[in-house]
């Protein structure tokens, strides 16, 4: 604490675990009818709720999936078994995150990996001015936090700069045999179905352009931008439970754009 320094600690597998999930509060579909747990959900989750008797099926279960990753999100964290630091100096800390822990707290002030190291080390500056980069709460990675303004500075540098070189791994449905090496070029939009997700993006002519949440309208009416992605595949390969096809390939993005990945 104060800028007492913390043991380096040594991981010999690839990543870290997931993280642990209580069962009873992560797949527990929250009805319509106990206030105080429709409190606890973001305002579009409740505004849905209100009208659930006249949702689609479709519907209802994308509003399960959206009550259950927030509960996901909003469970306590505790740093013995999900904070693993890699290096810590004045400047810098530098973590594996699990696949399941929010990089930041974001807008609803969720527990992150960022307020376990904020809590742990208590740096000069604030809990917000730390991030330096995001990872998705379900990617599991290397992410790093500065832990004074200088370093948050020239990280900002480093990372508009493209010093950083980032290389992820992941499984695809399916065994892709088209090509080794495949260079993905595509264009990405905010998806006005599903915002604030990204989508590819789609000729206007063809787009229902009425958008769910007119809040992210002036996200919606931004032109599509450019992404490249380098994807190598590193192997063919069958789930071990389900015995399901999958393709483990290495993604290298060579823009920075929300969701590039994903899309």
């Amino acid at each position: 604490r104060g800028g007492e320094m913390v043991p380096l600690q040594i991981y010999r597998g690839a990543a870290v675990g997931p993280k642990q999930r209580n069962t009873t509060t992560t797949t527990m579909m929250r009805q319509p009818g106990n206030a105080e747990e429709e409190n606890n959900l973001s305002l579009s989750a409740q505004k849905l709720l209100k009208s659930y008797d006249m949702l689609s099926e479709k519907e209802k279960s994308q509003l399960e999936n959206k009550i259950q990753a927030e509960a996901r999100a909003s469970e306590t964290l505790n740093p013995s078994t999900d904070l693993h630091i890699l290096y810590l100096d004045k400047e810098i800390c530098v973590t594996s995150k699990p696949s399941g822990i929010l990089s930041v707290p974001g807008p609803r002030r969720n527990p992150s990996l960022a307020s376990l190291v904020y809590d742990l080390i208590q740096p000069g500056i604030d809990l917000d001015q730390m991030v330096v980069h995001r990872l998705d709460m379900d990617t599991s990675g290397i992410l790093v936090y500065a832990l004074s303004e200088d370093a948050l500075k020239q990280l900002h540098i480093d990372f508009r700069d493209r010093k950083v070189h980032k290389v992820y791994e992941a499984l695809l449905a399916g065994h892709f045999r088209t090509a080794a090496e495949v260079e993905i070029d595509v264009s990405l939009e905010r998806d006005p179905f599903h915002p604030p997700f990204m989508r590819a993006a789609q000729p206007k002519d063809t787009t229902n352009m009425e958008v769910i949440h007119p809040t992210f309208q002036k996200f919606i009416d931004q032109a599509p931008k450019p992404s490249q992605t380098e994807l190598r595949v590193l192997s063919l390969e069958f789930l071990p439970q389900s015995g399901l096809p999958v393709t483990r390939v290495r993604l290298i993005p060579k823009t920075g754009r929300t969701h590039q990945l994903r899309v």
